[in-house]
């Protein structure tokens, strides 16, 4: 491949990491708009961390599993899908209530926001290319 073909593949990369966080973070925050105050909205950053980091984590498992050709695939993992999405929405849930464990995922979010003003821009460019691209 030429550096033209790399940069229009990274760009489709980088266009469908841009879509899968926003449809992520919009899905937080509709959760975070549904539910009473005190029990997501007041401790955001890290139950909102920590809520995301362990979906994102599931789905990659599920993913794994998916590309292994594992034949038990459906059985077990469709199974396991509602005991661990209820497992993680409590323990976003108690984050909040434990001090050590808040503060840690704060912390988290507060160094990862770098990565924002970086992939940001970056997700919007290259999603502009991949439309403009499809659209000519």
């Amino acid at each position: 491949m030429n550096m033209g073909e790399i940069a229009i593949v990274i760009a489709y990369a980088m266009a469908t990491n841009f879509i899968e966080s926003l449809t992520a973070l919009l899905m937080l925050l509709f959760i975070c708009v549904i539910l009473p105050a005190k029990w997501l909205r007041d401790v955001f950053l890290s139950s909102g961390s920590l809520l995301v980091i362990l979906s994102l984590g599931y789905m990659m498992y599920i993913s794994s599993h998916i590309a292994s050709n594992d034949d038990s695939y459906p059985t077990n993992i469709v199974r396991l899908i509602p005991v661990v999405g209820l497992l993680i929405l409590v323990l976003a849930f108690l984050v909040g209530r434990i001090g050590f464990l808040q503060k840690l995922f704060e912390e988290l979010a507060d160094r990862a926001v770098i990565f924002f003003y970086i992939f940001l821009p970056l997700g919007f460019i290259s999603f502009l290319v991949v439309m403009a691209r499809n659209i000519f």
